[in-house]
């Protein structure tokens, strides 16, 4: 057996033979709402905690079980913390208080506690449905299982007319109906995502959404509906560290990155970014439904 703890792999003793293991697996999997089906072999569901369960039983395997778990590890940090310096985390600060919608990429524990982060600071009083994030035990806040049909899943919770929707692990037939929902007025909209980069984070949205959406409407409809891209990862201690933060733009019909703040010089392990501000058309819209931003903060 092996098991991944901060970014390396390392051998750990048996804890049982395999049809121990693999009772024990398919009793935790058999927890998620819906369970999953009896007569299949291969097992992929999350739990209401954000636990992700995959696992493949014989006769897809020779032996016994071949299982994931993959629990995030997501510290309790504040988001000051992750933010770095006030600029940022009054950037972040405004984008959750006028109900931005943000597109969260980087590597999954990272991104994870992100959303951890971001969930902790939405407002008491905000109406909040979940899926994936993690159920945070507060008035207004709704998490839903995982399910086998993450698009239904995704307009499902879009009826729900919540004032955020926090989508965990979203990579897939969801994200045009994401997308598709926010353009209808879905705010508050913070869905996750695995990409390197914010331009990587586009192009990925690009691929699983063009098909959808048609090439010629993808571009426009990204950059009128999703704010700001925010990149996150691990420095080389395993601390969490914003790296980029952009607005979607569209540019000869494609759409790019246009950075809000970013590390120095590629830096990955520094822990204040460079900031060059928001658009004006951003901090307009911030400025309707909270605080204005300061002046230094947006672009002129």
């Amino acid at each position: 057996m092996q098991v991944d703890r901060a970014g390396k792999i390392e051998a750990v003793p048996a804890v049982g033979d395999g049809n121990a293991i693999a009772e024990t697996v398919w009793q935790i999997a058999n927890t998620a709402v819906p369970p999953p089906p009896s007569d299949n072999p291969i097992v992929d569901v999350r739990l209401l905690d954000g636990t992700r369960i995959t696992a493949l039983f014989p006769p897809i395997t020779s032996g016994s079980v071949c299982a994931a778990i993959r629990k995030a590890a997501t510290p309790e940090l504040r988001l000051a913390e992750i933010a770095g310096s006030g600029d940022v985390e009054s950037i972040l600060r405004a984008a959750i208080a006028s109900r931005c919608n943000l597109l969260l990429a980087g590597e999954r524990p990272a991104v994870a506690t992100l959303l951890s982060s971001l969930g902790e600071a939405l407002p008491a009083d905000r109406r909040v449905v979940s899926i994936g994030a993690g159920a945070k035990g507060r008035p207004g806040w709704i998490e839903l299982g995982s399910g086998l049909d993450p698009a239904g899943l995704a307009r499902a919770a879009i009826a729900f007319g919540a004032d955020h929707l926090l989508f965990a692990d979203a990579g897939g037939g969801e994200l045009p109906e994401l997308l598709l929902g926010a353009a209808r007025g879905q705010d508050g909209l913070i869905a996750c995502m695995a990409a390197r980069s914010a331009a990587e984070a586009l192009a990925r949205l690009r691929a699983f959404s063009v098909a959808v959406l048609g090439a010629s409407a993808f571009a426009p409809l990204v950059a009128s509906t999703i704010d700001l891209v925010l990149v996150v990862g691990a420095s080389a201690n395993g601390e969490v560290r914003l790296r980029e933060i952009a607005e979607p733009q569209v540019e000869s019909e494609s759409v790019v990155p246009s950075f809000v703040a970013r590390q120095p010089n590629g830096n990955r392990d520094a822990r204040t970014l460079d900031v060059a501000g928001v658009s004006g058309r951003l901090a307009a819209a911030i400025a309707v439904r909270a605080d204005a931003l300061p002046a230094h903060l947006v672009r002129t």
